[in-house]
């Protein structure tokens, strides 16, 4: 799911001049519903047609920055918890017949790297 402008070039500015600055991945502001899916591009972009045309514009209220030991969420922003997250995350799980291995943790990552203090 991507922000809305003019919140999608401020966060993309952000997420670029971060990614300058430690030498490392550019990617697109985006909060994540799922990780890393492990099935073949065809299956997912079958389901992935169907998952997102019924849903309407929301709000996500993102808050506190956090910092993972992860490559993909080294530092994120955390989204406020929601009815519609959690929705779209059960809905997710079922689409793409994924098992969570965690807490959901909605999030925006504003870098993605093998970050050491």
């Amino acid at each position: 799911m991507v922000p809305a402008k003019p919140q999608y070039d401020d966060l993309q500015h952000l997420i670029s001049r971060l990614s300058e600055l430690r030498e490392t991945d550019h990617f697109s502001p985006h909060v994540t519903l799922l990780g890393q899916l492990s099935q073949e591009v065809d299956w997912i972009e079958e389901r992935f047609t169907g998952f997102f045309p019924t849903i309407e514009p929301f709000k996500i209220i993102l808050d506190q920055i956090g910092m993972f030991d992860q490559y993909y969420r080294s530092i994120i922003m955390h989204a406020e918890p929601s009815s519609i997250l959690e929705q779209l995350y059960s809905k997710a799980l079922q689409t793409f017949q994924v098992e969570p291995d965690g807490p959901f943790v909605p999030h925006l990552s504003l870098l993605y790297s093998d970050y050491e203090s």
